[in-house]
């Protein structure tokens, strides 16, 4: 019985055993990594509608308060601007839109 050593093959064994034991680990990785994204995308989401809901009862109440008044203040003007538009960011909703509408047809002025 003689024993050849192919070196070629043995090399290529032994590459195709890491290379598929490094697959293994790197699926693993990502199956981990994914389930990891899934909940932190799911946690996103949460703060994005409980955001979403603060800014628009924000609005809500600094918009009434200025029909209410008759007027805008200067001072008030840009972060209710500002703020209405982060809120249509985060998809917001058209009751806000049409208490904007009203708002938006009011005069600046001190008072």
């Amino acid at each position: 019985m003689e024993f050849s050593f192919d070196l070629q093959h043995t090399l290529s064994a032994i590459i195709d055993a890491v290379c598929i034991g490094a697959l293994g680990f790197v699926v693993a990785y990502i199956k981990k990594g994914c389930s990891f994204f899934k909940a932190l995308v799911e946690k996103i989401e949460i703060m994005s509608r409980a955001l979403r809901h603060i800014t628009g009862e924000k609005l809500e109440n600094r918009m009434t308060e200025c029909l209410d008044r008759g007027h805008i203040r200067p001072t008030e003007a840009k972060s209710i601007d500002d703020l209405y538009e982060s809120y249509h960011d985060l998809e917001g909703n058209s009751h806000i839109d049409s208490l904007h509408e009203r708002y938006k047809a009011l005069n600046i002025k001190k008072d």
